[in-house]
């Protein structure tokens, strides 16, 4: 992006990012909300674009290069370096789970945070209704719009060497009807997407303060890369309320409508990443407040 060089009161050269970063009119609860409202829609929207408009089944360079299991997680980080970088000055959360843990370490206050939860819950279902757009655009009407369910791994040992991925038969509700029970299947699930979720909070937080604002952007596009490398090898993950609520609701809502085949009712299973990632940030939420004396542990 061009560096346009103006002159501040002080006959000082800026950029017109370093202007928006010391000059407070350009950061105020409008801005800040619409900053969080374009970010999560945007970063939402990228997220399941892939699977909006089936990449997997394309079949040339792209298609190959979206074969590899690499180009999962870089999808995910290459946006976010660019959407932190474009939003640093403003606000950037784009994720509730990490707006509780601002509003635990002071960042924000907690009218304000709790305005961004909302506007991110809004920018996601937003996303996800436009990927639904894009899936009946494309006569993808087998598109999951990416929504997150629990799977499971297992080897199928009469052929030694097998190895797939398998979704719970979530239509049926029923814990007891996979291979010995869903539960374990489910609780599995959970424990992952609270790990997962724990482990990127502080890891965001951690580095957030060691490096220089310059360089946040790579750093917490690293961090996502990781987390999202080590997730999608162990199970589904979600790691933000917002990127899960709206792309199940718009599936679910496909469905309903006859524009998408899928069987499978994704918003019948948001509880359970709901519940870990509310959880975990908590937890974080805690911590950081026994750090500060505000609460006794």
């Amino acid at each position: 992006m061009n560096k346009t060089i103006v002159k501040d009161k002080n006959k000082k050269k800026r950029n017109y990012w370093d202007l928006i970063a010391i000059n407070k009119k350009y950061r105020n609860w409008k801005t800040i909300l619409l900053a969080e409202l374009i970010g999560t829609y945007l970063l939402t929207l990228w997220i399941i674009l892939p699977s909006s408009v089936n990449f997997d089944s394309m079949n040339n360079w792209w298609g190959y290069i979206w074969s590899l299991m690499i180009m999962k997680a870089l999808w995910v980080a290459g946006f976010i370096v660019f959407i932190v970088y474009v939003l640093r000055y403003i606000s950037v959360n784009l994720n509730p789970a990490v707006t509780i843990g601002e509003i635990a370490k002071g960042n924000d206050k907690l009218p304000i945070g709790i305005a961004k939860i909302n506007v991110q819950f809004v920018g996601g279902i937003m996303a996800g209704f436009t990927g639904l757009g894009l899936a009946i655009l494309t006569d993808n009407n087998s598109s999951t719009l990416d929504a997150i369910s629990p799977i499971v791994r297992w080897n199928d040992w009469s052929n030694i060497g097998s190895m797939g991925w398998y979704d719970n038969p979530i239509a049926s509700k029923n814990y007891a009807d996979f291979n010995g029970g869903q539960a374990a299947f489910v609780a599995s699930s959970m424990v992952l997407e609270f790990s997962y979720t724990f482990a990127l909070l502080a890891s965001v937080f951690y580095w957030e303060k060691k490096v220089s604002h310059n360089m946040r952007p790579i750093v917490i596009g690293l961090i996502v890369w990781l987390v999202v490398t080590l997730g999608v090898r162990t199970n589904n993950i979600a790691l933000n309320p917002a990127r899960l609520v709206g792309p199940a609701i718009a599936q679910t809502v496909g469905v309903n409508a006859g524009f998408l085949t899928n069987n499978i009712n994704y918003t019948d299973w948001m509880w359970v990443y709901l519940v870990s990632e509310f959880a975990a940030a908590a937890l974080f939420a805690m911590i950081e407040l026994n750090k500060s004396k505000k609460l006794e542990i």
